[in-house]
């Protein structure tokens, strides 16, 4: 229940989904604790699991309530698999691991998909809130590791439909521009003028749901970037095939799971829980997260030391 009670529920019905196709008679025990919105009460509820002989726990899966468990590090006594990320440090807490559906863990796949593919130059649009802000300085971090070089970044409001001034800014557009202004300025003789963009660009990192991806690539093709290449991040798409409503993103390349790009690996399961849901296939990644955390308990245990940071 609680703020992310769908999502939440999504994860318990994949984690069941996976704990019952498991073809093991040892199958560990499972007790679900709903938490809601009972921040303070957190620490409590996860001493209680613990003193009835919880030996793994997984969850939370707010990462404000991953943040009040790391505040009492003293009480986590067992492996805690959360299905979040905070930003406290946790360097110091060796039974708490974080798991879950980072966009930063996406953005850094792009830059490492792209640097892959020779392209050391790019450019950004990313959306003018804190979630932008987050996955385009995970981007621009994990790309200058890799020798890349971000030439500059812009932000568009997501709540609009025209973003002409930033990707005009991003492409220098508004430089061409202003060069023509100056020369005509100069002459009395007519001349001639198309808009020239930047011509130093290998690849654009988008960050952009689907409604406003829809906008931004015809866009970029009017301001004359029909040739560079996109990557973004798998926010970019719904999640289910839909040609009519996606042909506008047509190029552009885009991170995601298995599970949604190749339904065929687990078309039964998948069948079985949409038939138990009406919202599947807008949280089919949340059950695809339940799995996963089911399967990392029951088939390897948790990792331990480096390993952690290969989980996502």
């Amino acid at each position: 229940s609680g703020r992310f009670g769908k999502a939440g529920l999504a994860v318990r019905n994949g984690f069941f989904a996976a704990y019952y196709a498991h073809q093991n008679s040892q199958k560990p025990q499972v007790r679900i604790y709903d938490v809601g919105t009972s921040l303070d009460k957190i620490p409590s509820i996860y001493q209680q699991a613990v003193q009835i002989g919880a030996q793994i726990i997984i969850g939370p899966l707010d990462k404000n309530a991953i943040s009040k468990l790391a505040e009492h590090p003293q009480i986590l006594s067992i492996p805690t698999l959360a299905l979040n990320y905070t930003q406290t440090d946790t360097s110091e807490l060796p039974n708490l691991f974080q798991f879950g559906l980072a966009a930063e863990d996406e953005a850094r796949q792009v830059a490492e998909r792209a640097w892959l593919n020779g392209f050391k130059k790019a450019v950004a649009i990313v959306p003018r809130n804190d979630f932008g802000q987050r996955v385009l300085s995970a981007f621009k971090e994990y790309f200058h590791q890799v020798d890349g070089n971000l030439l500059e970044d812009q932000f568009y409001d997501a709540e609009k439909s025209d973003y002409s001034l930033p990707l005009r800014q991003l492409l220098n557009i508004d430089e061409s521009e202003e060069r023509y202004v100056n020369i005509k300025n100069l002459t009395s003789e007519p001349i001639e003028f198309t808009p020239r963009r930047r011509q130093d660009v290998d690849f654009i990192f988008m960050l952009a749901f689907p409604r406003q991806a829809r906008l931004l690539q015809p866009q970029l093709k009017f301001h004359y970037a029909s040739d560079i290449p996109i990557f973004a991040t798998s926010h970019v798409y719904e999640g289910k095939p839909n040609r009519n409503a996606d042909r506008d993103m047509d190029g552009i390349s885009f991170c995601d799971i298995p599970w949604i790009l190749k339904p065929e690996m687990a078309r039964e399961l998948q069948a079985v829980l949409a038939s138990n849901s009406s919202d599947f296939n807008n949280y089919r990644r949340f059950y695809a997260l339940g799995i996963d955390a089911y399967q990392l308990i029951a088939n390897n245990g948790l990792p331990t030391g480096p390993e952690i940071s290969r989980l996502a």
